[in-house]
């Protein structure tokens, strides 16, 4: 009886034992798996940052040319404006020459 007794005692632990190990390999397969779609979900995320982030540059990008344009153009008016006027200044200052040459 008592070996009997000590059989299911041995029994149980091994049991035991084999169920703790099973366990073990079913948390480290389940951490494995949340490892991958961390990782996947991770990688997506980096991915759609990325095409935010080309969007927002290009975005940006058309913004920057959109002004450089209309301040170019400002400045190009600007030049033919003060070029219209020293050409102006010019031919005052000829037609002085001229009437003082004259007089």
């Amino acid at each position: 009886m008592l070996s009997q007794t000590l059989d299911k005692i041995l029994s149980a632990e091994q049991q035991a034992a084999e169920k703790t190990e099973q366990a073990k390999k079913q948390a480290e397969e389940i951490i494995a798996d949340a490892r991958r779609q961390a990782d996947e979900i991770i990688e997506k995320a980096r991915q759609a940052s990325h095409a935010e982030a080309d969007r927002l540059i290009s975005e940006n990008k058309a913004l920057i040319d959109k002004l450089l344009g209309e301040s170019s153009k400002a400045a190009q008016n600007e030049a033919s404006e003060i070029r219209q006027r020293a050409l102006a200044k010019k031919d005052r200052a000829v037609n002085l020459v001229i009437e003082k040459i004259v007089s």
